[in-house]
């Protein structure tokens, strides 16, 4: 998918301190207020800032920011560490590996298992 950034318009916010370091909070839309879907997202994050690392947040309702189709990510420079999933899990890291349903929640929240 070729980008063409006349379509997008992306905001940078501020730079804040993190557990993992500096960010960049960046905020991304389309001009006509459309949707993106995740790659197209990604394509205009890697059009914009090329070489950058970005997470999206999902909060808590309580926070939840619905504006207009607008998505909201910290930028980091270089991957924060435990973020890059290319890289082999830490020694000691214990493997879940079994999928979520609405059922596996109490108020929001996880049941143990």
């Amino acid at each position: 998918m070729t980008v063409d950034p006349s379509l997008y318009d992306v905001l940078e916010c501020d730079r804040r301190p993190t557990p993992w370091g500096e960010a960049t909070y960046v905020r991304f839309h389309r001009r006509d207020m459309a949707p993106m879907g995740y790659r197209e997202l990604w394509e205009v994050f890697a059009t914009f800032l090329p070489g950058k690392w970005g997470i999206q947040s999902f909060p808590q309702r309580g926070h939840f920011l619905d504006q207009a189709n607008k998505y909201h990510l910290l930028v980091f420079d270089t991957a924060p560490p435990g973020f890059d999933l290319f890289e082999k899990p830490p020694k000691g890291t214990r493997v879940v590996a079994e999928y979520l349903t609405a059922s596996d929640t109490i108020d929001g929240r996880l049941k143990a298992h």
